[in-house]
């Protein structure tokens, strides 16, 4: 069994950047410089967009770098001014621009120069109190439109998702859709003309992508997984769900896994078209277990038990993420106790052959720790680990962002003087991000 471990190197607003042409490896200056857009940039066929805010008491600005996905190298950075409501941003491409994506608003931007295009004053929508938020993490992109969360009071759990045009500038949603939650944090994305939203672990509403209206809303005893939307359907644990309907396809017994796996739960599956693989857990000990299981009979075609043995764990919590090149890939959480650290919290990535359940590769990231894979190319960026699995934090570690060949199983480039917190890729025009769909 090949594995891959990558160590990331990560702190969120760590002001240090690199020089366009400089060796990621080589300290540099933090590259704060005015906005500029006067002089075109000619980028290469793939670029990756870090985007981060800097800045102290006086305010928060914003800053885009791009690097060359070949090599690591920073080819040119935009920055922009203070603004004082900033809490966060997002990069993204499409509709040939780049975006700025703020919780107060969204920044269309010429890709070439860094120019500021138009501006959605999202702060200002009807029927939005001034401050409310744009949630960072659930807001993504399909096609022309912009999807995005809106905290109107967390204390009573109301929200507002709001559809945006991206093609042009407005200071009116396309539609809005009120809900509650109670202690949760919703979550979005797009499917097939359909946008589902996680009102609760156990709760999923869809509504119709381009007028906003309830298509249904349907509940479980199990977790929704929004990764899982696949080939028409989405799961709840070891139940699979028709993903235009709401209804329920069928149940598959847990009991075919094992009789010693009894008191195991489902915490999240995935459907093709002939096989369902969900993830057990069990604690005291903890046991997580990957199984196959054909959902026309229930007969189990293989179970595995996934390698966490690197990771002194206090709570582990996995994941499948997505399915790529006949693998599954499979997120884990882990809250880590070290002396004198205090808990830390990191990520894990694995790739499982779905044919044989055999790991194919792994590695072990920090906290914050985000992936892409484009073109067999495994990028990742996140906080440092450390030594060891994890290792303790210690002071004034850079962020890295870092390219993997996963034919080869060898590390391309990593960048260490980067300022971001969170990434999207530019490949012979098609966009990449987790908030592209």
């Amino acid at each position: 069994m090949k594995k891959i471990l990558v160590y990331l190197l990560a702190l969120l607003a760590l002001t240090t950047g690199c020089k366009k042409g400089e060796n990621p490896g080589q300290q540099a200056n933090n590259g704060i410089t005015p906005p500029t857009g006067a002089t075109p940039v000619v980028l290469p066929d793939s670029v990756i967009l870090v985007s981060n805010l800097y800045g102290g008491g006086s305010g928060i600005g914003t800053t885009i770098q791009l690097i060359n996905a070949a090599t690591g190298y920073l080819v040119t950075a935009y920055n922009y001014p203070i603004d004082p409501k900033a809490v966060w941003c997002l990069p993204f491409f499409g509709n040939g621009f780049l975006y700025d994506v703020e919780n107060d608003k969204i920044n269309a931007l010429n890709i070439n120069t860094g120019a500021v295009l138009w501006t959605d004053s999202v702060k200002n929508f009807a029927a939005l109190p001034s401050p409310a938020p744009l949630v960072s993490s659930p807001t993504i992109l399909h096609s022309n439109t912009f999807y995005g969360l809106y905290a109107i009071n967390t204390f009573s759990g109301a929200y507002v998702l709001c559809a945006v045009d991206a093609t042009k500038q407005s200071n009116a949603p396309l539609w809005k859709y009120s809900f509650t939650v109670n202690d949760y944090a919703p979550s979005v994305t797009y499917y097939n003309g359909v946008i589902y939203l996680l009102t609760a672990s156990t709760g999923l509403t869809a509504l119709d992508a381009g007028t906003g209206s309830l298509k249904w809303t349907i509940s479980n005893s199990s977790p929704y997984s929004l990764a899982s939307l696949n080939n028409g359907f989405i799961t709840a644990g070891n139940t699979i769900i028709d993903a235009a309907s709401g209804n329920q396809v069928t149940t598959v017994s847990l009991a075919v896994i094992s009789p010693a796996f009894v008191q195991q739960t489902a915490s999240s599956g995935f459907a093709t078209t002939n096989m369902l693989f969900v993830l057990t857990q069990k604690e005291n000990p903890a046991i997580t277990h990957l199984s196959a299981i054909n959902p026309g009979n229930g007969a189990l075609k293989w179970t595995v038990a996934l390698d966490s043995t690197a990771i002194a764990d206090i709570s582990y919590t996995e994941y499948i993420q997505q399915l790529w090149n006949n693998e599954l890939i499979i997120q884990s959480w882990s809250a880590t106790n070290f002396t004198g650290a205090g808990s830390i919290y990191g990520y894990g990535y694995s790739a499982i052959d779905i044919n044989s359940g055999q790991q194919i590769w792994n590695y072990e990231a920090g906290p914050q720790a985000s992936y892409m894979i484009v073109n067999n190319i495994l990028y990742t960026y996140g906080n440092n680990p450390g030594s060891g699995a994890y290792g303790e934090i210690g002071a004034n570690i850079p962020p890295a962002l870092s390219a993997t060949d996963l034919s080869a199983g060898k590390q391309k480039w990593t960048n260490s003087k980067l300022i971001g917190t969170s990434f999207c890729m530019l490949s012979a025009g098609k966009a990449y991000s987790p908030y592209i769909q």
